[in-house]
Formats: structure tokens, C-alpha cells, sequence
């Protein structure tokens, strides 16, 4: 079998993403390293995160029907995406249990509102 370029460039991509997960991260921002989370759940369950000092800030990706959305927008439900950015200290309030280095974003602690909204059907109008 033979694999093309592009195909050794996706393989290539997968493993770059592969190790960058191993290292406590999702993504780079420039220099800053980035987790991401996506919640689209309506029970209350917590999102688990990883330690903050393996990244430099959190997004988190929340559907309409997410029951960790901000509590003043959770009640308006008129967008598809809500995204939120947290830094490493606003993070460190998320710790479950002081010196545990285990993190979760909870729908009571969760008390910041969205940077950016999105309806998908309003993609295509951009």
C-alpha cells in the first residue's frame, strides 16, 4: 500500500496531537497552551479538567442545553454555542479539593459569563 503526502501529513498531525494531549494540553495559542472542553449535557454532572499549571488557559464549549451554563444566560437558551475562556488562577478555584491538583468545572462554581455566542444557522450569513 502506498501512502500519499497528504496522507503522511494527517498521520504526522494525529501523532503531534497525540503528544500534546500526553502533555496536559489540547492546542497552542501562539506560545500559550490551551484545553479545551465541550459540554453538551443537561445533567449536572462536573466537567473534569486537567491541572492548570500544564496549560496557560481553558476553553470551554457549552451547547444550549448544557446544564453548566452561566446561570443569568442559562435561562435566555437562544444561542447554540457559548464559550468561555478561563485563566490558570481563575482555574485554581475549581480545585475539588485544596492540594488534591484535581480540577472540576461545576455548574455551582461556574460563574462567568460567555466571551463569544454562535448560532449555527448563523454561519452562513458570515
Amino acid at each position: 500500500m502506498v501512502i500519499s503526502d497528504k496522507q503522511k501529513k494527517v498521520l504526522e498531525d494525529f501523532y503531534i496531537s497525540i503528544e500534546k494531549l500526553k502533555e496536559g494540553y489540547d492546542t497552542l495559542d501562539g506560545n500559550q497552551k490551551v484545553q479545551i472542553k465541550f459540554s453538551d449535557s443537561s445533567d449536572t454532572k462536573n466537567i473534569k479538567l486537567r491541572n492548570p499549571k500544564k496549560y496557560d488557559y481553558l476553553i470551554v464549549v457549552l451547547t444550549k442545553e448544557s446544564a453548566h451554563l452561566y446561570s443569568k444566560e442559562d435561562s435566555k437558551n437562544k444561542y447554540d454555542y457559548y464559550f468561555y475562556k478561563f485563566n490558570q488562577e481563575e482555574i485554581k478555584v475549581f480545585e475539588t479539593k485544596k492540594g488534591s491538583n484535581s480540577f472540576t468545572l461545576s455548574k455551582t462554581k461556574h460563574t462567568k459569563q460567555a466571551i463569544e455566542t454562535l448560532n449555527l444557522c448563523d454561519i452562513n450569513k458570515k
